[in-house]
């Protein structure tokens, strides 16, 4: 077991009106399957759990428009955490097990 928990990070319909806004062509349904999982410290309260989103939601939000436009001109100026969670639902997960048996390994110390 990781000392970690997860939230995973799904798109709104806002979010996709959003995309739909700046694109020419619609996005299609299927490239919105994919959600990011991100690893957070684990907590064992909901008040810790809301100090952590606190701490991470910028850095989530960012993560998210950048997967679709790395241009930041075109990501929204006012990023606030109300938009945030208008934008995207976080599913939280407090158990993280790593069935892997091999090291885990960062792609940015490579």
């Amino acid at each position: 077991m990781l000392n970690r928990s997860a939230i995973v990070v799904r798109p709104r319909p806002p979010f996709v009106a959003w995309l739909n806004g700046v694109e020419n062509d619609p996005v299609d349904e299927e490239s919105l399957r994919d959600h990011t999982v991100y690893l957070i410290p684990e907590f064992d309260s909901q008040s810790a759990y809301e100090r952590t989103l606190n701490e991470v939601w910028q850095l989530i939000f960012e993560n998210e428009l950048e997967a679709w436009y790395t241009d930041e001109n075109l990501w929204p100026q006012n990023r606030t955490l109300s938009l945030f969670e208008a934008w995207f639902s976080v599913e939280v997960h407090e158990v993280v097990e790593d069935l892997c048996g091999f090291p885990l390994e960062d792609d940015d110390l490579m």
